[in-house]
């Protein structure tokens, strides 16, 4: 594909993704909600091969792949457990679980702003926040003392820091 149709290939999976999100928080069901997750890092792994010169509609296992590293497999593999309940190594047999239930470890920004979004999946159906993935788990454990709308708000700050890093602005 030409660059020009790459681009707005690109665009029309961003409000494709969109237009799923928004169907899926309608649908109730907060692990569908996580394919949304799945997609848009699919399309960022586009943008990066587009941004890097490789014709992203043709990557794939038979031909060129995609730019690829360590922090999308961990992030995939979030999504994974959201929807799954399990997680995968790449080089584990199926059914083997790459995280333990309970194991600490500390909350990223990143699982901060994952469970901002399962906390307004949930509060949009008028529940409790009740996902129990990787993330949440640890934004949990970050901010065991707090109430959910204080979790909230202090998310809101560090998606906008974590935006900021990201365009360069700090």
């Amino acid at each position: 594909m030409e660059e020009k149709d790459r681009e707005g290939c690109l665009r029309s999976m961003r409000q494709a993704s969109a237009m799923f999100y928004r169907a899926a928080v309608t649908a109730g069901n907060h692990a569908f909600i996580e394919f949304t997750g799945l997609m848009n890092e699919y399309i960022n792994l586009c943008e990066a091969a587009h941004a890097a010169g490789i014709d992203f509609t043709c990557a794939n296992k038979h031909n060129e792949h995609l730019p690829w590293e360590d922090h999308h497999k961990q992030y995939l593999n979030e999504k994974l457990e959201c929807i799954y309940g399990v997680t995968f190594k790449i080089d584990e047999p199926a059914g083997e679980s790459a995280t333990s239930p309970g194991s600490p470890a500390l909350a990223t920004s990143e699982d901060l702003i994952i469970a901002r979004q399962h906390i307004e999946a949930d509060h949009t159906r008028g529940r409790d926040w009740e996902c129990t993935c990787v993330a949440c788990s640890r934004a949990r454990a970050a901010d065991a003392t707090l109430e959910v709308g204080v979790r909230f708000d202090r998310v809101k700050q560090l998606e906008g820091l974590l935006a900021a890093v990201r365009e360069g602005d700090l």
